[in-house]
């Protein structure tokens, strides 16, 4: 598919500009928009956008351990403090089997308990944030939460890629009748003193392409393992694991690594942030700094027109 998208007539632009929109790769745009920054998946149309606040004030996707303050038996919940005079609301059923630091679970929750929590939600009005304790991490291949123990695929993953990656996993010794091990030696690399919640995961589109999904795995795992065993080792109220900028979401939910060659923005500041980001998950991507004063990145994309088109 070839993109058409004409300039304004009065406008030059160069040969090298030209090729971003006569191309037919996808583009993975990230640039401001009415003020707010955005990140856009373009091809011969606008597939997919997500606007984002300037600051994630809330720190959402932060991991803290806090200390549960009170118990609401009569709303199934409890009041999570993750530091001074910072309370988050904690249902019940997002705290199923929850890794506490100061006594090993029993199946019940206790004033006092010291709880690894994810802020999920950030507080509105006179609403508190509200935080579960199916703490996740994630990265290109896998993503893995506490708290059960299921193994799923990404719906883009055909019958024959779950199969793969399912064979690789089960002669792992990694899955067995479709739920992760309670083997940490066959879990992780290193070695985990202490018991582990249930791990569920979640096979990514890309694992697609591979032949060694365990290895992968493995890589996730360990990562899960070093902040279980932090949470150990620090004290109460402290930040785990900072909320990833929002722009770095988008990699993760906005689109897929095969649904675009190239990334593009005109925030010279970001570019060296995707530029580092990228070089490390996404080497095979390249990153470009717009710099074309005659034409912004938003009029070059038509992007007024095409997102109310959209919302419309």
């Amino acid at each position: 598919m070839s993109r058409r998208i004409p300039p304004k007539p009065s406008v030059t632009i160069s040969e090298g500009e030209r090729g971003l929109w006569e191309t037919e790769n996808g583009k993975l745009i990230f640039t401001e928009y009415r003020g707010r920054p955005c990140a856009l998946l373009m091809h011969e149309k606008l597939t997919a956008a997500s606007f984002f606040r300037p600051e994630n004030s809330a720190g959402i996707g932060a991991v803290y351990l806090g200390r549960i303050k009170n118990i609401a038996r009569n709303i199934d919940a409890c009041f999570v403090e993750i530091f001074s005079g910072e309370v988050c609301f904690l249902p019940m059923k997002k705290a199923l089997s929850p890794f506490l630091v100061n006594r090993v679970y029993d199946g019940r929750l206790l004033e006092g308990d010291e709880i690894l929590v994810q802020i999920e939600r950030d507080a509105q009005k006179n609403k508190q944030a509200s935080v579960t304790a199916e703490v996740s991490i994630s990265d290109e291949w896998f993503a893995l939460s506490l708290g059960s123990d299921g193994l799923h695929y990404s719906s883009r993953l055909d019958r024959e890629e779950k199969q793969r990656i399912g064979d690789s996993l089960r002669d792992a010794g990694i899955i067995c009748d479709g739920r992760i091990t309670h083997d940490k030696e066959k879990l992780f690399s290193s070695a985990v003193p202490f018991a582990v919640p249930p791990i569920s995961a979640v096979a990514r589109t890309r694992l697609g392409e591979e032949t060694d999904a365990a290895a992968h795995f493995r890589d996730i795992a360990d990562r899960m393992a070093s902040l279980l065993i932090t949470a150990h080792t620090r004290s109460l109220y402290s930040c785990l694991r900072p909320a990833p900028p929002l722009w770095e979401k988008a990699f993760d939910f906005l689109a897929a690594p095969e649904e675009y060659s190239e990334i593009v923005t005109d925030d010279p500041k970001l570019y060296e942030k995707l530029s580092s980001y990228c070089e490390d998950r996404f080497p095979q991507k390249e990153v470009r700094l717009y710099e074309d004063s005659a034409i912004t990145l938003s009029q070059l994309y038509s992007l007024k027109s095409r997102l109310d088109a959209a919302l419309q």
